[in-house]
């Protein structure tokens, strides 16, 4: 972008000097060389293949940020983040007694706990929090409420 509008100026206002970029010698370069030597055709093939990644990147599907939600309505239709769903979920599990901390993922079809507590044999606490996390996901009156998966680690020291 910036060697055109040094062109541009260079051209237009008779001065010499440059704005940015000095592009006498790229100018001269591209003069001498020819579309098809090595150098060109591979500088070609680059550009070419960043365009095509960007291309690619702007194609593919994206995931979806909203998660839909059951309406009262059919005339209403109403969503919710999947990073809303992630913070209630952490919420919801790190109010259950015992549990240290917890980290959620949401995507479109799963929603992963990684919960952590301090107790070397957390009992049926694996159970109550897998209640308690299932019983928020229905609460929220989702369409299709994503899979729960949680993961229970145990603490090293504590009671």
């Amino acid at each position: 972008m910036l060697i055109p509008i040094e062109v541009i100026r260079t051209r237009a206002a008779d001065k010499p000097g440059h704005l940015v970029l000095p592009f006498e010698s790229v100018s001269r370069y591209l003069h001498r060389t020819a579309w098809s030597s090595t150098t060109m055709l591979a500088i070609s093939a680059a550009v070419a293949f960043v365009g095509l990644v960007l291309l690619a990147s702007e194609v593919k599907r994206r995931r979806a940020g909203l998660l839909t939600m059951a309406g009262i309505s059919d005339d209403v239709v109403a969503g919710i983040s999947r990073r809303s769903v992630g913070r209630t979920l952490t919420r919801v599990a790190t109010a259950v007694p015992t549990v240290a901390q917890a980290k959620t993922r949401v995507t479109g079809r799963r929603a992963t706990v990684k919960a952590r507590t301090r107790l070397r044999d957390p009992g049926d606490l694996e159970d109550r929090l897998r209640q308690v996390l299932e019983t928020t996901l229905g609460d929220l009156d989702l369409v299709r409420p994503p899979r729960l998966r949680l993961r229970l680690k145990r603490g090293k020291g504590g009671v």
